[in-house]
Parts: C-alpha cells; structure tokens; sequence
C-alpha cells in the first residue's frame, strides 16, 4: 500500500521557463523600450505597440533552434518526468542551474546556489503491495489487473466482498446502496461515477467523487473499497488510474480494479455481469447491492 513521504524539490524550474527566452538570446546592453498598455480607448496605438513588441525581439535576438533544444532536454525520457524526489528532477535541476550560471544569472539560494529547497508531502506504492483471491492460483498483478489509488489509506485488509452498486447513499433521490447489505468488516466493490441521468449537465455531483465514496463505505465498516470502471462501451477501454502520491489518505486501502477480474469472481459465483448490474441500476431497478459468494480477499 502506499507509504507516505517527505522530499525536495526545486523552484529553479519556474524561474528557467520564465527566463528561457534570455538563455537562448544574446541580450544588448541598451534598454528595452517600454510598452504601453492596450485599452479599448487607444486603439489607434496598436500598430505603434505591434512595432514594439517587434523591436524588441529582434533586440533580444531569440534563437528558436536554441530555445527548443532547453525543451528538448526537459522533455527528455531519460528524466521519466521529472516527478517529484525521482533521478530526473535532479538532472533538470542540475541542467537549470548550469544554464542559468551560463548566462551569467546571479544565484539566489543558500550557499550560492540556485536551489531553493521545500518540503513535499508525497507516496509510494510499497513494493509488498499484492491482492489475494481465495481460491485463484495466479494473483492479480499490480498495475496489470489493478491499481492503487494515490489516497489509499495504509496498511493490511481482508473479508468477503459485497458489491454496493455505485456505493451511494441520496436521500434526496431516495437512494441508498447500503439499505440491504452489511459491509462492516468486509470489502465493499462499487462502480465508478454515478447513473448517467444523475447528471443534469452540470457535471458529476459530488455522490461521484472518489473522497465520497471511500468515506462512505468506511463509516458503513468497510475494511477495504475497491472501485471498478462503468461500462465503457465500443471502444472498450478499461483504463486504471495511475498512482499520484501527495494529499490527505483515506482511512481505508482503495484500489482500482479491472472489469475483467470482477466479471470472474461474478461469474464464479453465478451472479449477472457488471453490464447487466449496471444497467439494472442505470434504469431505475436497483438498489441491486449484494454480497459476491466465495470472494475472500486479502
């Protein structure tokens, strides 16, 4: 499960992207012309300002082929994105800092340097994580049939899995997927999201974010949530979230769950198939909440 951190990471970054353009520029000496501001009332002004704004890029002298070769290494896979506390944010801190000291910037940071350094709140997933299935010879993979999300909380779970539909509880839609089943001690499994006539346009309502759900099922006792896509029609895509440390943990482990791994503990148990569950619940005929037969996890 995730294990909570602290790291560093460097400003250097905003300030390069702010002066790149100077980096890959030869800068005179004499003074950049002021530019006035545009309004509506000085509209006659514009051809002098779009001069200006001419003057002085070419007084900067900006070389393209330069500036794109900053980006180039930047954006490089060798930095693997640059995340926080990883190899590759060291090397474009590192790179940064040379190119700032290359064009003769004054270094702003502790011992003469152009680091300023801060604390982040961030995770991982601990290389122990695994999920069990009694019964199954091969367990599901990490990343392959499943994911763990960046605000899972920590730590050990076990018990028999109940699916609660979308895991949602409106009183004001007299709907409650917790009515009927008891997940106290259990792993609650629900679907992503929420009925899709729910939404009146003006996005997902809250009864869809992944914060509420979890919570929810942690105050019904629920020892771990596991979260799985909605039908994704013809296209087919069961994607998983990717994992993204950082924020407030959960009190219970949440994982994302793939379509393919659910439907097989459903069909070992003689239950119908998410998509039908799910239109059940989509047309109005559910709560269709239930506990899955013979589905130990740990």
């Amino acid at each position: 499960m995730p294990e909570r951190y602290e790291s560093k990471w460097w400003t250097a970054l905003g300030l390069f992207l702010a002066v790149c353009p100077l980096i890959g520029a030869s800068v005179p000496v004499a003074p950049t012309p002021a530019i006035a501001p545009v309004t509506t009332a000085v509209v006659e002004e514009t051809d002098v300002i779009k001069e200006t704004v001419e003057t002085v890029r070419a007084r900067l002298d900006i070389d393209p082929v330069r500036y794109l070769g900053h980006i180039a290494f930047l954006a490089h896979d060798e930095l693997k994105g640059r995340g926080t506390g990883s190899k590759g944010i060291d090397l474009a801190a590192g790179y940064i800092a040379g190119q700032f000291a290359a064009a003769g910037l004054e270094p702003g940071g502790p011992g003469g340097t152009y680091l300023q350094h801060f604390p982040v709140v961030g995770g991982k997933v601990l290389d122990a994580t695994f999920l069990s299935i009694d019964g199954r010879e091969e367990a599901p993979k990490l990343a392959r049939d499943f994911s763990v999300f960046g605000f899972s909380g920590e730590g050990d779970y076990a018990g028999d899995v109940v699916f609660v539909g979308y895991g949602i509880t409106d009183a004001d839609r007299g709907h409650d997927d917790y009515a009927d089943v008891d997940v106290d001690g259990r792993v609650a499994l629900m679907l992503r999201r929420e009925p899709p006539d729910w939404n009146d346009g003006s996005g997902p309502s809250v009864n869809a974010h992944f914060a509420t759900k979890v919570a929810l099922a942690a105050s019904h006792g629920a020892s771990a949530v596991l979260i799985v896509n909605q039908d994704p029609g013809e296209d087919g895509i069961d994607g998983l979230m990717r994992f993204r440390g950082g924020g407030d943990a959960e009190e219970v482990p949440a994982l994302h769950v793939r379509r393919a791994l659910v439907d097989e503990w459903l069909t070992k148990a003689g239950m119908p198939s998410l998509v039908a569950l799910q239109w059940f619940l989509d047309h109005g005929f559910g709560p269709v909440s239930t506990p899955i037969p013979s589905t130990h996890l740990k």
